[in-house]
């Protein structure tokens, strides 16, 4: 497991990705009409499109912050200047700092997929359950060796995915299968969690990490989603098979 010095230095550059990530999300947002007027009539700001991704991006920005926070609490401002002037140095000198470097493409990755494949083509249920597991884990989990497992397995799962949309086979199965990326998506959501249990069943503490990461990844969609899509009236990015048994379920209630 990672010496919690060398996990606090980490935690500072993964702050400071998040924070500049949630401030690029909440300009983008602002791009979006707050209020706008359809045959006459004037929708309130809380319907708005750009409510969600103003929640999305501002939570981003205050766990930033609070990761920040920890992180210059644990390690100190002195020690967080003298490794800077060190990374500096090395990076002069043509050497990389290899776990916070990993860390740091690790996060870009998982955004770019997120973002650019996953929103406009899965379920967003789904496409969040996956995002928010995979993240949670990846890090939460506090060990070296799982997490470069785990970036590894998400990569080459990604990096499948990505062709397979790119190709154009997601379009064909669909003609005659219903919702093809989005069982296809699920099936590797559960071959990640299965494959992080079987990393970290040994060890009790990162078991209880686990578990943890799992209930929060969870928590987060199941509630956010029926909240903007039925209470906030927000439609949601990409609405698939999750969303569509969801409609069922809430029409034959309501």
């Amino acid at each position: 497991m990672m010496d919690k010095e060398r996990l606090r230095r980490a935690d500072l550059i993964t702050a400071v990705i998040l924070i500049l990530f949630g401030a690029w999300i909440i300009g983008d947002a602002f791009t979006m009409p707050m209020k706008d007027s359809w045959g006459g009539v004037m929708n309130v700001w809380y319907v708005s499109p750009a409510l969600f991704p103003l929640t999305i991006g501002i939570s981003i920005v205050l766990l930033g912050c609070l990761l920040f926070g920890i992180a210059i609490k644990a390690v100190g401002v002195r020690q967080v200047m003298f490794h800077i002037a060190a990374f500096i140095e090395k990076k002069r000198r043509g050497r990389l700092i290899s776990m916070p470097t990993m860390r740091f493409f690790a996060i870009v990755f998982l955004f770019l997929f997120f973002v650019y494949m996953n929103i406009p083509r899965v379920d967003f249920f789904i496409s969040s359950l996956l995002f928010l597991i995979v993240f949670i884990v990846m890090f939460y989990v506090e060990d070296e060796r799982v997490f470069i497992r785990l970036v590894t397995f998400y990569l080459a799962g990604s990096t499948v995915f990505f062709f397979y949309f790119i190709l154009g086979i997601n379009a064909a199965l669909a003609a005659r299968v219903p919702y093809p990326a989005d069982i296809l998506t699920a099936i590797f959501l559960v071959s990640y969690m299965v494959y992080a249990w079987r990393l970290v069943r040994a060890d009790a503490a990162l078991r209880k990490r686990y578990a943890i990461g799992i209930i929060i990844a969870v928590s987060v969609p199941v509630i956010l989603c029926p909240v903007f899509k039925y209470f906030l009236l927000v439609p949601l990015p990409y609405e698939g098979i999750v969303v569509t048994v969801m409609d069922e379920v809430y029409y034959t209630l309501f």
